[in-house]
C-alpha cells in the first residue's frame, strides 16, 4: 500500500456511520496522515463552523492527524501560529496536541527511510531517467486494486468513458447547477416545484447555441430533473456537461452513459473534490452562471471557488438549502440569495442573454439585497 497523505482534511462523511466507521478503520489499516490547516480554511471561506470540525473524532478514533500552514507566506502563518490555532479554536488538549506531533516524528522517519531505499534501489539498477521511471510506475498503480480506501471495484474515468469526453464549448456561456451531487451520504436533496419550474424556463427560453449545462455526477436532484427534462422535452437540445471523479464504479458508468451527457474527468478520485475542477476548468477561464439550489459543504466551496474567481461569475443561492445559505451569508455582496425562485428567473435569463460585458455590476435589486 502507497503512502497516503491527505491535505486539509476538513471534509469526511459522518464518522459515526457505517460508512464513516468503514473509512476510518481503512485510513488506520493503511497509515493514512491527515493534514490540517485552519488558518487557510478561515481565510478562504471554507469554514462557516467549528461544530463539526472532523480533528478530535479523527484523533480520538486513532487516525494519524497532523497540522499544516497550506502557504504559511500568503495567510501570514507558522507552525507555531498553526499549533495555538488549532489549540484556541479547537480546544485541543495537551494529548491530542501530543499525538500530532508523534505522528509527525513517525511520517519524517518513514519518509527518510523511504528516500534511502528508493536511493539505493535506483543506484543499484543504474536508472537516472527518474520521470520516465516514475510515470510508468503511476500508469501502473492506476490498475492496481490496492487503493481500496476509494471504494472496491473502482475504474478510471478516462478509460471507460474515453467516448464520452468532450472539451467545454469555448463560444458558449456555462450555467453550473449545483443540486444533487453536492452533497455527503446524510443528505438526499428534495425537489422543489418552483426550482423545477426555473429549470424548465431555463431550457424554454435560452438559447442552446449560447449556453451549456455543467453539473456533478451523480445526477441526481435537480441535476437529474435537467437531464431528463432536456432528453424528454427539448429533444436534448442543450449541451449537458458532468464533472465525474477520476475513479468511477461501474454502475456510475452505466448511469452516466445511459444520460446521454458529455463527460469532463476531475483529477479528484473523491466527488467531494470536485469543486475544484470546476474551478479550474470553468470559473478561472471563463464567465458563468452558478444556480446553487441544494447542498452541503461541497456546494459552498463551489460557491466559495466561484466568488474568488477573477472572471465574472454571476452566483444565485437557494434560501431553502440551509448551508449553502450560511455560506451565502459570509460573503454578502458577491451573491444573490433568493427564497422564490420565480423572482429571480428574469435575471438569470438576462445574464444568459446579455453575457458579462453587459452585466451591471450591482447584484439583481441592490447589491446586498436577497429576494
Amino acid at each position: 500500500m502507497p503512502r497516503v497523505r491527505i491535505g486539509h482534511g476538513l471534509y469526511t462523511p459522518d464518522l459515526r456511520t457505517l460508512h464513516g466507521k468503514t473509512l476510518v478503520r481503512d485510513m488506520i489499516e493503511s497509515g493514512v496522515v491527515v493534514e490540517f490547516q485552519i488558518t487557510s480554511n478561515v481565510r478562504l471561506n471554507n469554514l462557516t463552523t467549528l461544530d463539526k470540525h472532523p480533528l478530535r473524532a479523527y484523533l480520538k478514533q486513532g487516525v494519524r492527524c497532523v497540522q499544516g500552514t497550506d502557504g504559511g507566506a500568503i495567510y501570514g502563518t507558522g507552525s507555531i501560529d498553526e499549533q495555538l490555532s488549532l489549540e484556541k479554536m479547537l480546544n485541543l488538549s495537551t494529548e491530542e496536541l501530543y499525538r500530532m506531533r508523534r505522528a509527525e516524528e513517525t511520517v519524517i522517519r518513514q519518509a527518510m527511510r523511504s528516500y534511502r531505499s528508493k536511493k539505493d534501489a535506483l543506484k543499484k539498477e543504474n536508472i537516472t531517467d527518474y520521470d520516465s521511471y516514475y510515470t510508468e510506475k503511476i500508469r501502473a498503480a492506476r490498475k492496481d486494486d490496492t487503493l481500496s480506501f476509494l471504494g472496491k471495484d473502482k475504474y478510471a474515468s478516462d478509460e471507460v468513458l474515453s467516448d464520452r469526453i468532450r472539451e467545454l464549448p469555448s463560444d458558449a456561456m456555462p450555467v453550473v447547477i449545483v443540486g444533487g451531487s453536492f452533497n455527503n451520504d446524510t443528505r438526499k436533496t428534495l425537489t422543489r416545484p418552483a426550482e423545477k419550474q426555473l429549470i424548465d424556463t431555463l431550457l424554454h427560453e435560452a438559447d442552446p447555441a449560447k449556453v451549456f449545462f455543467v453539473i456533478g455526477h451523480t445526477l441526481t436532484g435537480y441535476e437529474r430533473y435537467l437531464v431528463e427534462r432536456n432528453r424528454s422535452r427539448h429533444q436534448g437540445r442543450f449541451r449537458i456537461f458532468a464533472m465525474v471523479p477520476s475513479m468511477i464504479s461501474a454502475q456510475e458508468e452505466k448511469r452516466l452513459r445511459a444520460s446521454g451527457v458529455w463527460i469532463r474527468v476531475s483529477i479528484e478520485s473523491s466527488p467531494m473534490g470536485l469543486y475544484k475542477s470546476f474551478a479550474y476548468e470553468i470559473f478561472k477561464r471563463r464567465i458563468a452562471v452558478l444556480l446553487a439550489l441544494d447542498g452541503n459543504s461541497a456546494g459552498a466551496n463551489m460557491i466559495q471557488e466561484a466568488k474568488n474567481t477573477k472572471h465574472p461569475v454571476r452566483i444565485y443561492v437557494s434560501a431553502h438549502s440551509k448551508i449553502l445559505k450560511a455560506k451565502a451569508g459570509t460573503i454578502e455582496g458577491y451573491v444573490t440569495l433568493f427564497s422564490r425562485a420565480e423572482e429571480v428567473l428574469p435575471w438569470v435569463l438576462k445574464d444568459l442573454r446579455l453575457g458579462s460585458s453587459s452585466w451591471d455590476l450591482r447584484l439583481p435589486g441592490e447589491k446586498t439585497e436577497s429576494y
